[in-house]
């Protein structure tokens, strides 16, 4: 056990402070804070790696303890943040203790502080299961604030955290959000063009560690080049403008994955949210049905997260491929409208699809919904500014997620398991929304951390090929479905798009 002490740490070198915050975990991986891009021990020293710069520390030796068995080391997996104080706040478990609560050496830690792999950029990874995460936000970050993915950055995900947790596969998805529309910034399919360019650009910046993934065949081909597969997709169909040649647009430039509709209801689809005016359709119109069934000849993925409930039924019932719920929970864990109740599962796993399970803690937990409720009304969080949108959001999740104490990871497990006892064991993934959401859950903080869920599932009866399922086999086997010979996206190739984002 870790004793708790608020005694401040002197950051080596500089007359500034840091307060360790020591907390007792135990050897749960439900007490596991990893790295995140945050702080990084060895025996007694280590670094702090934040979004400003690296600067060395000094890790009172006593608590990491003494006792470290072999052939584990000492190294310590912390979360921290800057609170408001301006101090330096951190959560740190020896990683030895991890290892043995896993009953195997976690891998999710990069022995360079600047980004190299274990093992190299693109060396072995066999001892980590694979992760396909569905539904990541990360784009408008490197678009906006010129976050390369390819190298470690703030926030939740980038190349280099998600290959140390294991990630093989992720759709980065493009999304608008709807208030640029209304206030006549930019167009959705514009705004959703630069987001794709920007995808495009990363992949031409990075071809070393990621390549883009249009159907099953290029994911396979990816992972044996040791590279991460990345699938661009869209989050919301107000991008398409209401209109099929900017939806085959989308297609020809690399999209596989439309989630139909995002909160704002649009005139051939109703959202998951109230306040549906006249005009909308209870589910699907006409033309929604339509959109559907040319995503599937395309081999574009139909993505139901946001959709109201007639919307889910209705598509499913058009659907001719496996269809994704991609970023949800499930609503009789907690009653929020993001979520799938049983009966929706009961009719995904009938259509072959797979519900992608969310990190978002207020989809997972009435208690966390209401807590960061209260907290975004208050004036220290609304006085946040950023230089834009993207700039503000990410300053507003770093502060709540330093407020709140973190959701604990049986809450994740809660969710998947009741997923996996309604829907059956090949109707599950992750969906983490990684990037598009403001506080994650205790061990989960970001992409180095996919792999905390393993001994976490073990723990819950799971076994090896069971796990591999939830987190890589049955997206992987949506996506080669949805993508098989009868559709355009076996043959197709990415279309380049040109620095404008255009294509008209």
């Amino acid at each position: 056990m870790l004793s708790r002490s608020t005694a401040p740490a002197r950051i080596s070198g500089s007359s500034s402070a840091i307060r360790m915050r020591w907390s007792s975990m135990g050897s749960g991986v439900a007490g596991l804070g990893c790295l995140g891009g945050g702080l990084e021990g060895t025996w007694g020293t280590g670094r702090v790696a934040g979004s400003a710069k690296s600067v060395p520390i000094n890790l009172p030796r006593g608590l990491l303890g003494s006792n470290v068995p072999s052939p584990y080391d000492a190294r310590a997996w912390a979360i921290w943040s800057l609170v408001p104080s301006g101090t330096l706040e951190a959560r740190v478990l020896p990683f030895w203790q991890i290892a043995q609560a896993a009953t195997r050496r976690p891998v999710g830690m990069a022995e360079d502080v600047h980004g190299e792999a274990p093992g190299g950029q693109n060396g072995a990874m066999e001892d980590l299961i694979p992760v396909f995460d569905v539904h990541c936000d990360s784009l408008q970050r490197d678009l906006d604030l010129a976050h390369d993915l390819g190298q470690r950055t703030p926030g939740h995900l980038d190349l280099v955290r998600g290959r140390e947790g294991g990630l093989a596969a992720v759709v980065l998805v493009c999304w608008c959000d709807p208030l640029h529309i209304q206030a006549g910034e930019i167009g959705a399919r514009e705004r959703t063009a630069r987001l794709l360019t920007q995808g495009h650009q990363l992949l031409a910046r990075h071809p070393d560690q990621v390549q883009w993934v249009g159907n099953a065949q290029h994911l396979q081909a990816a992972r044996s080049s040791g590279r991460i597969g990345a699938l661009f997709g869209i989050e919301g169909g107000h991008s398409i403008e209401g209109s099929l040649d900017n939806l085959a647009w989308f297609f020809e430039h690399g999209v596989r994955v439309m989630t139909l509709v995002w909160n704002n209801h649009l005139d051939w689809i109703r959202s998951c949210r109230d306040g549906a005016g006249p005009g909308i359709p209870p589910g699907l119109s006409p033309f929604g049905r339509e959109v559907v069934q040319t995503m599937n000849r395309l081999g574009m993925l139909v993505d139901l997260s946001h959709a109201g409930e007639r919307s889910f039924y209705e598509a499913v019932e058009v659907s001719s491929a496996p269809v994704l719920v991609s970023h949800s929970g499930c609503y009789a864990l907690h009653d929020h409208p993001r979520n799938l109740r049983d009966e929706q599962m009961k009719a995904l796993a009938d259509n072959r699809g797979v519900l992608g399970i969310v990190f978002c803690t207020p989809f997972l937990d009435a208690d966390a919904r209401a807590t960061e409720s209260r907290l975004r009304e208050t004036e220290e969080y609304q006085s946040l500014r950023g230089s834009n949108p993207t700039g503000t959001f990410l300053m507003q999740a770093e502060w709540l997620q330093a407020q709140v104490k973190p959701l604990p990871l049986e809450r994740v497990l809660d969710h998947i398991c009741h997923a996996v006892e309604v829907a059956g064991i090949d109707h599950v993934g992750i969906g983490s929304d990684y990037d598009g959401i403001e506080c994650t859950p205790q061990g989960l903080i970001d992409a180095s951390c996919y792999q905390a869920l393993v001994p976490g599932l073990e723990s819950r009866g799971f076994d090896s090929a069971s796990i591999k399922k939830v987190l890589f086999s049955n997206t992987e086997r949506v996506l080669a479905e949805a993508t098989g010979n009868r559709t355009a996206a076996a043959t197709a190739r990415l279309k380049s798009v040109d620095q404008e984002g255009g294509g008209q």
